[in-house]
């Protein structure tokens, strides 16, 4: 039982690995998925920059009408798979992170 249910963990494991997106258009698309769900609404979304390579994809959502939320209008930074909105504490420094990867960059290039 010990090595079948050995290949099967490796199985997830590789599944699991391999789950980033591979284009910017695959990244653009989870995280607008992520930004739908957060808000329970469907959002229209302008501004997306998406950069697969480093994880990384900001934009701007607007949701005319999301449930306890009302109008959405606001920015947002996807990065490894946490979703950042423009009011989370983190916010600058992830929205700094996605303009050095728009300019060809990456976030090890800030300096502290």
């Amino acid at each position: 039982m010990t090595r079948p249910f050995a290949l099967i963990a490796g199985a997830f494991l590789l599944v699991g690995c391999s789950r980033h997106p591979q284009t910017d258009q695959d990244l653009q698309g989870e995280a607008e998925n992520a930004v739908d769900r957060k808000l329970d609404a469907q959002g229209t979304f302008s501004l997306m920059e998406a950069f697969a390579s480093q994880q990384i994809a900001c934009g701007h959502v607007f949701a005319a009408d999301a449930p306890n939320l009302g109008k959405v209008d606001r920015d947002f930074v996807y990065l490894h798979k946490r979703l950042i909105m423009d009011d989370d504490a983190d916010f600058d420094q992830a929205a700094t992170e996605c303009d050095i990867a728009a300019s060809g960059g990456n976030s090890a290039d800030i300096s502290e």
